[in-house]
């Protein structure tokens, strides 16, 4: 069980900084939610791998990783239909800014002493 832990612990380094290039990419790419939710989750399966299979017979480990797989598909499918069935507008503030200016001159203008 010692080598699980060695092997999670640097697995766990491994995806972090693998998930903070994987970001800096996204961002300068522009990738939308897709590609950027498969990436994040390829990495997180391809640093636990490792740990599963040091810890647990192939045959447990293959069908835990397989039902992983099955959680992320499912996760990742209703995760993509809420976000096409929700199309209506996103809430922005409830003033413009042009508004709360006009207001704010409006303020200013009644309370003139000069």
């Amino acid at each position: 069980m010692s080598t699980a832990i060695t092997i999670g612990i640097v697995a766990a380094i491994t995806a972090g900084l693998a998930q903070a290039v994987a970001h800096q990419v996204a961002e300068r790419y522009q990738w939308e939610r897709i590609p950027r939710y498969v990436t994040g989750i390829t990495i997180i399966a391809l640093a636990f791998a490792p740990v599963m299979f040091s810890a647990l017979s192939v045959e447990q480990a293959a069908v835990l990783y397989g039902l992983f797989w099955l959680i992320v598909g499912a996760s990742g499918l209703a995760t993509w239909i809420c976000y096409e069935v929700d199309k209506r507008p996103k809430p922005g503030p409830p003033f413009s800014r042009d508004d709360l200016e006009k207001w704010a001159d409006a303020i200013a203008g009644e309370h003139d002493e000069s």
